[in-house]
């Protein structure tokens, strides 16, 4: 069970609107909603996770409060497409989508 003393509803409520990762702000949702009462298979079933993956959450925002729950930046092989090159200057967005 996560432990309320980390932070309160508002806090979460609060950093969940803030963070900008989707991933982040559902890790956030999730256990909220255990700390509201709602059970592990219920929030599991809702977020589309495993239970494993949840209590992985609840133990690291135990250890490290909502900090714990913030998506942090990875390592790995940068993108090769700039953002600014994603769209073909022959062909629209829609008939790329297509390809």
């Amino acid at each position: 069970m996560p432990n309320a003393e980390n932070c309160s509803l508002e806090e979460l409520d609060v950093a969940a609107g803030a963070t900008v990762s989707l991933r982040s702000h559902e890790r956030m949702m999730e256990i909220k909603a255990l700390l509201v009462g709602i059970s592990h298979d219920q929030v599991a079933k809702r977020y589309d996770t495993t239970k494993r993956n949840l209590c992985r959450w609840i133990d690291r925002f135990n250890t490290s409060g909502i900090d714990g729950l913030v998506q942090k930046a990875r390592s790995g092989r940068p993108r090769k497409i700039t953002p600014d090159k994603k769209k073909h200057p022959h062909f629209g967005q829609c008939e790329l989508a297509s390809w």
